[in-house]
């Protein structure tokens, strides 16, 4: 069974990027994360880099969607990262592992929760 999307638990950030400082990773572990898409060819990505005691750390990129958007939790303040491919939208965490899927119904209720909050409709993209 598909997990149903809840409207009321996210903001739309409407941002080119989000910056978390003092994200846990790893084992205890803390830096400061940015993150920002990227268009190109094929649709947009998500890009984030590290930064730890100063050091930047290399640059991951996701793999190349439809459009991409910056979600804030409000219950929490936390940021999640909206992706939309041809079957439907996937949620990540700011760990970026194991994304929650809205597909279907559930993709048409994301859609029209995106279009009613945002001029251009399905964020960055």
């Amino acid at each position: 069974m598909l997990k149903e999307f809840d409207v009321e638990r996210f903001d739309l950030v409407n941002a080119d990027s989000v910056h978390i400082a003092d994200h846990h990773y790893g084992h205890n572990r803390r830096g400061d994360l940015d993150v920002w898409t990227v268009k190109g060819e094929t649709g947009t990505a998500f890009v984030r880099q590290m930064t730890i005691q100063g050091t930047v750390g290399p640059l991951s990129q996701g793999v190349y969607a439809l459009a991409c958007s910056f979600l804030r939790e409000r219950a929490t303040g936390r940021y999640f990262f909206l992706e939309r491919d041809a079957r439907g939208f996937y949620v990540q965490s700011q760990d970026f592992f194991g994304a929650e899927a809205f597909l279907g119904d559930e993709a048409v209720k994301v859609e029209t929760w995106l279009a009613g909050l945002s001029p251009g409709g399905l964020g960055r993209g």
